[in-house]
């Protein structure tokens, strides 16, 4: 998954939260409203495709959202065992936001590469040109190979 997609999920997903936090009632949407405002500020602060302030790593964004979603997923037991009303709908979107975020930081690639010039080029597009570039030798390897035995 490209970064560009990792900022809109966790975009789109940031709204989410938010919106369900303000029109939800009681202490356990709270935990909707700190996941919301958490990946909005890490989809702003990033430094990759989305973000405006480009001030914290792409690893660093990965790993931050692998502790966010391990702690949306516990969310209900924690708030079961301090004693909070559980509501349902909010336990529920707590572990679906979860296995969400953690997929998008387990499927996301965080390498950039830097050439001398200083420009950013994605980890992914080089493997999509060194693709290309196999697939057009072994066109043309193939076509000396039908060369050499026909003659």
């Amino acid at each position: 998954m490209g970064w560009l997609a990792h900022a809109a999920v966790d975009g789109v997903l940031a709204l989410g939260l938010l919106v369900a936090g303000v029109h939800g009632h009681g202490a356990d949407y709270y935990i909707l409203d700190a996941a919301g405002a958490y990946l909005a500020l890490a989809v702003l602060l990033t430094d990759a495709p989305g973000g405006v302030l480009k001030r914290l790593p792409r690893l660093a964004h990965r790993v931050a959202d692998g502790l966010v979603g391990l702690a949306l997923v516990l969310s209900p037991l924690i708030a079961w065992r301090l004693g909070v009303h559980l509501d349902p709908f909010a336990s529920a979107i707590a572990v679906a936001v979860a296995v969400i975020v953690l997929r998008d930081a387990v499927a996301t690639d965080h390498r950039v590469l830097r050439p001398a010039g200083g420009r950013v080029i994605e980890a992914r597009a080089v493997e999509a040109g060194l693709e290309q570039a196999a697939r057009r030798a072994g066109v043309v390897a193939a076509r000396a190979r039908r060369r050499t035995v026909r003659r």
